[in-house]
């Protein structure tokens, strides 16, 4: 699911706006899982992977491709890099 966020974002240190916006362009890719770790971002292949820790699944998202289910029966698997 895709959604808009119009809320800046909060720079504690001047030293963020050289590399974050301060009215960035913020989308919400997916929502309704239960308690994601990660993110793991892979530029070059434009997907990202982060884990569902209570609902113990690892899923992948691309923009070409949505969100898939990579696996399930994690052992609740926290992070990926």
């Amino acid at each position: 699911m895709r959604g808009g966020c119009q809320k800046p974002i909060l720079q504690n240190a001047p030293s963020l706006k050289k590399i974050v916006s301060v009215d960035p362009n913020i989308e919400t890719l997916i929502s309704g899982h239960n308690i994601g770790e990660g993110p793991l971002w892979l530029h070059e292949k434009e997907f990202f992977f982060f884990s569902e820790v209570k609902g113990d699944k690892i899923w992948m998202w691309s923009p070409n491709d949505g969100l898939i289910l990579l696996t399930e029966q994690t052992n609740n698997a926290n992070g990926l890099t």
